[in-house]
């Protein structure tokens, strides 16, 4: 009966284990991907953030990373990949700081500050991507989103799809059928034990049946005991797990018998 105990209490565990490791790695890109769509839909005009970081999907080669390192410019991304930048106040940006920030389209942009010019005692900022001919127009201070700080390569396709209702459909799903996946597995391996260990009870009691009594009333009665509980454990267990197994009938006729045989040594001794 603890061997039973035990054993279940282990596979639950690993179960457990399984889950939590799809819940840290799913749940917090569920939340932040939400957080974002619905920040974005709030407030259009404004990139969302969480915590004062910004994802950004690179739509443009326009700071090619090859490019950016033959001029000797650190730090740089790549068409595909998928950006991050962070909240900074405007007066701590300095020369070769990458950042992005809002157009007169109210496009984002991410480009390489070059210089600062005073213009009515406003300290604009101008850009230029490493990879483009000309310079960007002259950018407030009040228009910049961000400072880039790192990238992921090639994983913007996949932000972008993440964002989309099928998207999160798909992100949702994938944990919950690796959880039912798993789940079914541990079900079978139950099943299965379940069922090896019925069999095992139906064949001692079985031997129990023509075997002659021996020992005391009390002995017998409680080796009887035993079994019951062990069937009745065992049962409970099949139940658990819902499944069809081998029918009891049998078992159960065959305690009946034993306790016949335990009243007719009752009425011998």
């Amino acid at each position: 009966m603890e061997n039973q105990v035990k054993e279940r209490n282990i596979k639950l565990s690993k179960l457990d284990i399984i889950g939590m490791i799809l819940i840290i790695l799913f749940l917090p890109i569920i939340i932040i991907n939400a957080t974002l769509v619905i920040k974005g839909m709030i407030n259009p005009e404004k990139v969302p953030t969480v915590f004062g970081y910004a994802p950004l999907i690179v739509i443009s080669d326009s700071m090619d990373l090859e490019y950016s390192k033959d001029y000797g410019n650190p730090g740089a991304f790549n068409k595909g990949d998928l950006i991050f930048i962070k909240e900074i106040d405007p007066s701590d940006l300095k020369e070769n700081d990458i950042i992005s920030y809002l157009d007169e389209d109210n496009e984002v942009v991410s480009h390489r500050i070059i210089r600062f010019e005073d213009k009515n005692g406003v300290r604009m900022i101008i850009t230029k991507g490493d990879y483009s001919v000309s310079e960007d127009p002259a950018v407030h201070p009040d228009r910049v989103v961000g400072i880039y700080k790192t990238r992921l390569a090639k994983l913007g396709g996949l932000a972008m799809f993440i964002q989309k209702p099928i998207g999160v459909l798909v992100l949702i799903g994938i944990p919950v059928l690796i959880y039912l996946a798993v789940d079914l597995v541990n079900k079978n391996k139950e099943k299965k034990a379940s069922q090896a260990k019925n069999e095992e009870l139906e064949a001692e009691l079985s031997n129990k049946e023509n075997e002659k009594p021996t020992g005391s009333v009390e002995e017998y009665e409680a080796r009887l005991e035993t079994l019951k509980e062990r069937l009745a454990a065992n049962e409970k267990e099949l139940r658990k797990v819902k499944k069809e197994y081998l029918p009891l009938r049998k078992v159960n006729r065959t305690l009946e018998n034993d306790e016949k045989k335990l009243r007719r040594k009752e009425a011998i001794v």
